[in-house]
């Protein structure tokens, strides 16, 4: 390859050092002041010591070792400033290298050296031709386009030998489109390939940080931002993403506190807090959509827990927390179907989940036990209601649907029936928790095994009864001439037949 060549350099040139690349070539070329000098005449001793260098380095360059040949090639050059050949075939191997900068910058010192060269002026046009499809990578990675920055960076790679190492800068652009694309493990393991060459570089610290920010390891991040400092205390990204990130997490951390200490109010403001950190983070985000849909859960917030549930899945469609959260929301808004709907596709996309298998069977049952008679509804109370509104609620329903009071009203004389079977019920805490539980679906389609009731309702017993018992309890017998509430017919019996003696 090329011309000939000179005096054997003292110390050896690392191929891919400052010194023996673009630098070196300059300072050889340049005064201090940019102006091109003339290269000092070299003796024949030491062109001929530089062409021993120059014929080891081909041998290199043939057997595609390019940086041993650029080493070669660059001791060569230093005894034999004067000669482009040196230049010319360090460019090449350069080339290959895919160290486009350092190439354009040979070619250029051989071009001043020896004008009007066509091999030198086609490697500057061609150097220069790499270099701008390496500046479109960039462009389209700050343009938010790493579809396209990818098909610049295969460009480049097919450039390369097949034995040449892809340069950090093309590895450091390929993991940034990644990150961008969302592909999270492929961006960390490029970044933590380079650093397990050189734990030094501060860009693929950078890099890997911000992979693990974004996946939602902010501890990590952290981590990887602060030791950026420590290496580059004027990094700038470093010094912003490690605020940002430890912000967010003191916010997350102060909401979790929050919450486990019983107070959903003010985790559901710390949340909302952290969210407006950062609306392009996944990992995190989708975590503290989920814990705050936890909080509205708990604040019976159902409809707020569920949207918030939807914008965690769609940050993060694996993730199987706000699955169970959006599934306990949706049954108190008695969505059942929907809930048991949602809970069988994720366990059928994570069969071995315990978890969501016990959730599951939870959610059939509240659909099974929603297919019965709501007490809770036909008292129109909450299902947390104490006795005392459980009382008050069962003498206004009573009162409502009771037959003398609706005359007109065929279907009064069931109503006051079912109000009298629910009061049955939930006033009796053994019946009651066997209602809430559902065990009482286990005894067959009558419902509530041998102490419940039968097809006949209320266990035989007459919801008249039941009426006057309740008012017995309540200090009203005798009221209104023998009526358990007075003022509804004053003890006789309407002409049309009551079946209850009033």
């Amino acid at each position: 390859m090329g011309d000939q060549a000179t005096q054997t350099s003292s110390q050896p040139v690392e191929p891919h050092g400052e010194a023996n690349g673009v630098q070196a070539a300059e300072s050889n070329g340049k005064h201090q002041n940019g102006a091109m000098k003339r290269a000092p005449i070299t003796s024949a001793e030491s062109l001929a010591e530089a062409e021993k260098h120059k014929a080891e380095g081909n041998d290199f360059y043939r057997a595609a070792q390019y940086s041993m040949a650029v080493r070669c090639y660059t001791r060569a050059h230093e005894l034999a400033p004067d000669s482009p050949t040196f230049l010319n075939n360090r460019a090449a191997a350069y080339m290959l290298m895919g160290e486009f900068e350092r190439a354009l910058a040979d070619s250029h010192l051989a071009e001043s050296i020896a004008p009007g060269n066509p091999k030198t002026a086609a490697r500057i046009q061609q150097a220069q031709s790499h270099l701008s499809v390496l500046g479109q990578a960039n462009h389209f990675l700050e343009a938010k386009n790493p579809g396209m920055a990818v098909n610049c960076i295969d460009r480049l790679e097919r450039l390369l030998s097949a034995k040449a190492t892809i340069p950090t800068v093309w590895r450091r652009l390929r993991a940034e489109a990644m990150l961008q694309q969302g592909q999270y493990e492929q961006a960390g393991k490029i970044a933590g390939e380079i650093l397990r060459v050189d734990r030094t570089d501060v860009d693929a610290l950078v890099l890997r940080g911000r992979v693990m920010y974004m996946a939602g390891d902010n501890t990590t991040a952290i981590n990887h931002f602060q030791e950026a400092l420590r290496l580059d205390p004027d990094k700038s990204l470093a010094r912003t993403l490690f605020r940002q990130v430890r912000k967010l997490e003191e916010l997350k951390t102060q909401g979790n506190s929050a919450f486990k200490n019983g107070r959903p109010t003010e985790a559901d403001r710390l949340y909302s807090e952290a969210l407006e950190i950062d609306s392009t983070n996944i990992g995190t985000n989708a975590k503290l959509y989920s814990n705050r849909a936890q909080c509205r859960l708990k604040l019976k917030r159902y409809d707020e827990a569920v949207a918030d549930c939807d914008k965690a899945l769609e940050l993060d469609s694996a993730y199987t927390k706000p699955v169970v959260t959006r599934a306990k929301a949706k049954i108190a808004l008695e969505r059942y179907q929907e809930a048991v709907d949602d809970l069988q596709a994720c366990c059928e996309t994570n069969p071995n989940d315990q978890t969501l298998q016990r959730e599951l069977k939870q959610a059939q049952l509240e659909l099974k036990k929603s297919q019965r008679k709501n007490y809770y509804k036909i008292l129109g109370i909450a299902k947390d209601a104490g006795d005392q509104e459980i009382k008050k609620a069962y003498r206004k329903q009573a009162l409502l649907s009771h037959p003398d009071k609706n005359p007109d009203d065929p279907d009064a004389e069931a109503k006051f029936k079912d109000v009298g079977e629910a009061y049955q019920i939930l006033s009796d805490p053994q019946q009651k928790a066997r209602y809430d539980s559902g065990v009482d679906l286990e005894d067959g389609p009558g419902g509530m095994g041998g102490g419940g009731f039968g097809p006949g309702g209320m266990g035989g017993m007459d919801p008249q009864d039941i009426f006057r018992m309740f008012a017995q309890q309540q200090g009203g017998g005798g009221m209104g001439g023998g009526h358990p509430f007075g003022g509804m017919g004053g003890g006789h019996s309407h002409g049309h037949g009551n079946p209850y003696g009033f």
